[in-house]
């Protein structure tokens, strides 16, 4: 069984191709319009953001248009976001952290950007320890180091 994800992103390939080339580079023009000066994509506070830049990515991803300079510029966003949760030591947000890794593998797949490759210590034992951060003691995750209890959509997540 394919992990939600990947099946999502399948389903909604299939969809794209059936529209027309002309409203998948309107689309493409649009989001790529939205790419900050420093590679992400803003979310509602105007800034980067991991979680509205994995939406922008999957969407040049199935649209055929996640290559080149944008791809690039995005890589570049994430390698400094994923670093920059790995020093602090502070576990980021799970929606964060798991938007950061998509992003990484969508980048991967379409551009061959290896954005986990560079990281100083094993991302794979970064990832964990953060989350592990996040683990409560009723079993569940916290959405953040601060909550006191275990969310049941944050569990699910990781």
């Amino acid at each position: 069984m394919n992990p939600y994800l990947h099946e999502l992103t399948l389903r909604l390939a299939a969809g794209v191709l059936r529209l027309p080339e002309a409203t998948r580079q309107v689309h493409a023009a649009y989001v790529l319009s939205r790419q900050q000066a420093d590679g992400g994509f803003p979310g509602r506070e105007g800034g980067s953001d991991p979680y509205y830049t994995g939406f922008a990515l999957r969407s040049l991803f199935l649209l055929g248009e996640l290559s080149g300079s944008p791809a690039d510029r995005a890589a570049d966003f994430l390698r400094s976001r994923f670093q920059h949760s790995l020093n602090e030591r502070r576990a980021p947000a799970v929606l964060d952290l798991l938007s950061l890794v998509y992003g990484a593998t969508l980048l991967n797949t379409s551009a061959g950007s290896d954005v986990l490759a560079e990281p100083t210590c094993s991302w794979r034992d970064g990832v964990a320890e953060s989350l592990e951060q996040l683990r409560r003691e009723d079993g569940g995750y916290a959405k953040s180091v601060e909550g006191r209890a275990g969310s049941t959509y944050q569990s699910f997540l990781v």
